[in-house]
Parts: C-alpha cells; sequence; structure tokens
C-alpha cells in the first residue's frame, strides 16, 4: 500500500499506524462508544448496522457496521432508499466516526496525558519500524494533535469510470494535482466544499430549492433538500457542530441568518433551515 501510494500520487510516506477491525471496534468500547447523528433510521444489512432516527449513542460493534457500510439506507417516507451506497461514502463514513471518536478524547496538556492516550490506543495498533524506534515521550506528546483532531483531511477529487471491465477512479484535474501539490508542501489542503442539508423552514413551496440553488452557486455542496416539518422560522438558521466555523461560512456568503450549535446528521458540515428572511 505504502509503495502504490508513492509510486502513483509522488507521496512520501514517513510512517504508518494501522489498526485492524478488531482493535477499531475496542478502540470505541473503551471510550465508552461515540455520538452519531442520523437524520432518519439507517441500516445496512451487510453490515449489520441498524439504527433509529435521531443522536444515538454507538458502542464498537454498531461504530464498526457504520464504517464498515456500503449498502447504506435511510427510511425515508415509509421507503427504504440507497443513499452513498459506495466506497466514497464509506470514507465518509468512516471519517465522520473518527471524528466522533476524537470529540470523545480530551487534548492532552502533558506529555503524562499524552502518554496516557497513547498507551490505551497502543494496544490496538501496528506501527512501522521507524516509528516503534522514537522515544515514547516524543511520540506521545506529537500525539496530542491527533488526540485532539488537530488534523486536515479531504478526499481526493475524482470521478468513477470502468477500464477493461475494472472500477477504477480517475483523478479530477486540476483540482486533485493542486490538493497533492499542497500536501506534499505542507500547506492546508484544498479540502471538501462544505457539505450542506437544506430544510425548508418557513413553508413557501420551493424556498429549500431555492436557497441550494444559492449556496451551490456560492461553492458549497448541497447534499439534501427537504422539509424542517414547521414553517415557524423568522429567520434563516444554520445549525453547525460546537467548535466549527462552517455556520459562520455559510452565514458570511448568504449575508444574513444565525448560527447555533447544535447536532448534524452524518455526512453533511452543516444544516440550514430557511427563514421568512431568505424572501
Amino acid at each position: 500500500m505504502v509503495e502504490t501510494v508513492k509510486a502513483n500520487l509522488g507521496i512520501p510516506v514517513n510512517h504508518y499506524i494501522e489498526i485492524d477491525f478488531v482493535g477499531f471496534q475496542s478502540m470505541i468500547d473503551e471510550l465508552g462508544g461515540i455520538t452519531i447523528h442520523f437524520p432518519n433510521p439507517a441500516r445496512d444489512p451487510k453490515s449489520g448496522l441498524n439504527v433509529e432516527a435521531g443522536t444515538q449513542r454507538l458502542d464498537g460493534e454498531m461504530a464498526l457496521a457504520y464504517a464498515r457500510s456500503r449498502s447504506y439506507q435511510e427510511l425515508r417516507n415509509g421507503q427504504w432508499v440507497s443513499v452513498d451506497a459506495d466506497d466514497i461514502g464509506r470514507t465518509a463514513r468512516q471519517r465522520e466516526v473518527i471524528r466522533a471518536m476524537m470529540a470523545e478524547m480530551k487534548s492532552p496538556s502533558t506529555v503524562v496525558e499524552a502518554g496516557s492516550a497513547t498507551s490505551a490506543l497502543a494496544r490496538h495498533m501496528t506501527i512501522d519500524s521507524k516509528l516503534a524506534e522514537s522515544s515514547a515521550a516524543r511520540m506521545a506528546w506529537s500525539f496530542r494533535g491527533v488526540v485532539a483532531g488537530a488534523s486536515d483531511g479531504a478526499t481526493l477529487p475524482t470521478r468513477s469510470d470502468s477500464i477493461d471491465g475494472a472500477a477504477v477512479e480517475i483523478m479530477v484535474e486540476p483540482d486533485a494535482s493542486n490538493m497533492l501539490a499542497n500536501f506534499r508542501a505542507g500547506q492546508p489542503l484544498a479540502g471538501d466544499p462544505l457539505r450542506i442539508q437544506v430544510l425548508n423552514g418557513n413553508g413557501i413551496t420551493g424556498a429549500a430549492a431555492e436557497m441550494a440553488d444559492r449556496l451551490e452557486a456560492e461553492g458549497f455542496a448541497i447534499g439534501d433538500v427537504g422539509d424542517a416539518g414547521s414553517g415557524d422560522y423568522s429567520t434563516t438558521t444554520v445549525i453547525a457542530r460546537e467548535g466549527s466555523d462552517a455556520g459562520q461560512q455559510i452565514v458570511a456568503a448568504l449575508g444574513f441568518g444565525v448560527v447555533e450549535a447544535g447536532p448534524v446528521a452524518n455526512g453533511f458540515d452543516a444544516v440550514v433551515i430557511v427563514g421568512t428572511d431568505a424572501a
């Protein structure tokens, strides 16, 4: 895998950390579970996922079923429909699980605290020989950024294709090359656009669709358009996770609206509830 990444993408790989499925499940159980919000009941008969709608506390077994899901379905209007039921969708769900795991871990302020976190996770890790030779204190202190979730991540822009009967992903240019160049230079990644769920909160027919078009024109990715279940919103409200600046970015682009911290459905960075002020 290391040689493949180096040869195809020109990225130097200094170290690697490997966590198998059993270790992944055990890590989450040691954390006491993780919290993920589901906008609708969800399932995947192949991976064993089966959850109700709302904010759910997942143990290691169910979190693993969510992370492994590539036949993901949601119950919408009484029908089970496939949602991002592919490898790219699974990658997004895995990133969601990792983010939830990081949220369960506090940022260590001392080498002792970092060492404790590293030791707890090390039981489930396989690391390369050079990393294993590093001093435990140095490794633990460096690890504090990972524990705090202070890492940049993005999905390489690709398009699906078939070559000689094989399913492949072709890099989309120039976006892919720009992202790789930033990675090699140690610069912030030109990451994925914010993925937004847009809900109609003012009761005006077509308001959510119109807002979705406006946000898409501003460079945001629209993942879902629906109904908030209430037409009482006078002010457009953007809901984002605690500590995220996604809400501020959206309000700045729109020029109106308010930001609230709250749960956001998996796969989304923010929820925009359209108020009457958007007319």
